[in-house]
């Protein structure tokens, strides 16, 4: 679909992205701050479409932060903690289960919003992930709609 086509899409369909409803709210008075977001993947490519998913999604963040693995993302979070991360399942050197489990012991990550965004659906890996301290899931293929409804909980 062209971009032209999903504006039109977009339009017809009575779509709204959250930066203009987080306008309307500013100018009723409401402060509205960006959060900030780490994406974890090893795939340079997949992150990059995470970014461009979660722009289209209409949530602003600050300038995301990107690491390959889980223990780059444990050195980034090291040096201060981040208000969502979005995290691959299956990378090299430390995956994105060993990321949870460690990021859940910095006192720093207490607050952080961890959600796995990964093709594995099996329902046992996603409860016990959950159990782990993941704060939601996503499969792939995901759509901005998809994470507008993920994410949206936990921009307040």
């Amino acid at each position: 679909m062209s971009r032209a086509s999903c504006l039109r899409f977009k339009q017809y369909a009575g779509w709204k992205p959250a930066t203009l409803k987080e306008k309307e709210r500013e100018s009723a008075g409401e402060r509205v701050m960006a959060k900030s977001l780490m994406i974890v993947d090893d795939s340079a490519t997949m992150r990059k479409i995470i970014m461009r998913t979660m722009r289209m999604s209409g949530l602003e963040f600050n300038e995301p932060q990107e690491a390959g693995n889980g223990k780059e993302a444990l050195e980034k979070l090291s040096s201060g903690p981040v208000d969502i991360v979005l995290c691959d399942i299956n990378m090299p050197e430390m995956n994105g289960m060993e990321f949870v489990k460690k990021a859940r012991e910095l006192s720093n990550c207490a607050n952080t919003k961890i959600i796995m965004v990964s093709t594995e659906s099996a329902q046992e890996l996603i409860d016990n992930i959950i159990a782990d301290g993941a704060n939601g899931y996503i499969t792939k293929p995901f759509t901005p709609e998809k994470f507008q409804e993920k994410l949206s909980p936990f921009m307040n």
